[in-house]
């Protein structure tokens, strides 16, 4: 019996480790995703409307690339050999990543029907957001690729993470307060802009919510 133990315990985690390099592959798009969205700001702020619209729809591509990678995962789950509880947290660590792709491509959507030209402060403050946000999911792409091979590393860089988040809310407010306190903004595009700053601001949210659950999986490993 204890044998079987430990060829179960083996084949797991082997099963993991493979996980672990498509999570790789997966985080990979899901920061070509939050970086198309923050290009995509850029342009748009810049009034170059024709490179903004190819951008979103950039976005959207690599989000869909992030969804058949996270299918595979899970299929790949579904038929594993990992005990019950660590097939959970790896689950748990595939949709958050993935949640991130989501809303940034929610975003992406959102400024896909901006028809008015936003003040200045508003965008530069935005523009700061998204910047802000896309470090953040930056640094959660390399928790996950040193949670495989430097463990203290990866605890250390979830902290980045924390912190890189609290820093978006900070800047969040401040779009937020210059938004609703502009006197030129249409009540559509107040709305608009509402929604945009929630769904960025929710992007650096599930980045955290990543690096949680794999400080959680490197806890397990010790």
């Amino acid at each position: 019996m204890a044998r079987n133990r430990n060829i179960f315990n083996w084949f797991g985690r082997r099963e993991e480790k493979e996980i672990f390099e498509k999570a790789e592959s997966h985080i990979e798009k899901v920061c070509e995703t939050v970086m198309a969205l923050h290009d995509a700001a850029r342009a748009l702020f810049a009034g170059k409307e024709k490179e903004a619209k190819e951008l979103i729809l950039t976005i959207r591509k690599k989000e869909h690339e992030a969804d058949e990678i996270r299918r595979e995962m899970f299929d790949k789950l579904s038929i594993g050999m990992l005990m019950p509880a660590d097939r959970e947290d790896l689950m748990r660590m595939i949709e958050a990543m993935d949640d991130i792709a989501d809303w940034a491509n929610d975003a992406g959507k959102l400024f896909s029907v901006i028809d008015e030209k936003i003040p200045v402060e508003i965008a530069k403050k935005l523009e700061d957001l998204i910047e802000k946000t896309l470090s953040c999911v930056m640094k959660t792409k390399e928790a996950v690729i040193a949670t495989r091979s430097d463990r203290k590393k990866a605890l250390a860089l979830c902290n980045e993470v924390e912190s890189l988040e609290e820093e978006c809310d900070d800047i969040e407010k401040d779009v937020f307060t210059a938004t609703i306190h502009n006197k030129e903004l249409s009540p559509p595009i107040l709305l608009l802009l509402h929604d945009i700053i929630a769904s960025v601001e929710t992007v650096s949210d599930k980045a955290e919510d990543t690096a949680d659950i794999i400080r959680v999986l490197v806890i397990k490993q010790k």
